[in-house]
């Protein structure tokens, strides 16, 4: 008959798409969590200190430094630069006229 609908018609008028939905509510949490964020950055600005490495490519990851007082774990392998990196930083932060301790459980200090 003209003007009737389909069962099949009337599901595809009321169908809607699941992941629109999630990606929708994903975009709105996403927005809200960075004006939260965006507010405690504001906070946590105010009120800690920050240190820089004094090597630029890694220094570029972190917007305002490593947390001062912050417990920092270097690890990898054999020959991934652990012991490199660990002293460049000294070697920075020295030159500053800060102090500074290097602690290894493996190196000698002559073979450093």
């Amino acid at each position: 008959m003209v003007g009737e609908t389909t069962t099949e018609e009337k599901n595809q008028d009321s169908s809607f798409d699941l992941g629109d939905i999630a990606s929708s509510i994903k975009k709105e949490l996403k927005s809200d969590r960075t004006k939260e964020g965006a507010a405690e950055k504001k906070t946590d600005m105010r009120n800690k200190q920050y240190m820089v490495t004094g090597i630029s490519g890694f220094d570029k990851l972190f917007k305002l430094g490593i947390p001062a007082g912050s417990n920092i774990l270097i690890s990898g392998g054999a020959g991934s630069g652990k012991t490199i990196f660990c002293l460049q930083m000294l070697a920075h932060h020295a030159a500053q006229g800060k102090k500074c301790l290097y602690m290894s459980f493996e190196e000698s200090k002559e073979k450093l």
